[in-house]
């Protein structure tokens, strides 16, 4: 994974989400795969990356990019 060419486009949360979201997939496949918590878990990570993205576009969008118009 951290071989791929498109690792170093990653932000540092992305990258770690990927590693601990790979962490839980590879417990899963190695143990028991209806472990609640590990489902759990990869969708807690997700969605950090998630809010952290979307507050980006947000604060994008309230300075107004260029070619965009600006929120009221």
């Amino acid at each position: 994974m951290r071989a791929a060419p498109g690792w170093e486009k990653l932000e540092a949360d992305q990258k770690q989400a990927l590693t601990v979201i790979s962490d839980k997939i590879a417990r899963m496949l190695n143990g028991d795969p209806t472990y609640l918590d590990n489902w759990h878990d990869i969708i807690g990570y997700a969605k950090l990356v998630e809010t952290r993205m979307a507050g980006d576009m947000a604060a994008i969008l309230s300075i107004g990019a260029p070619g965009r118009a600006r929120k009221k």
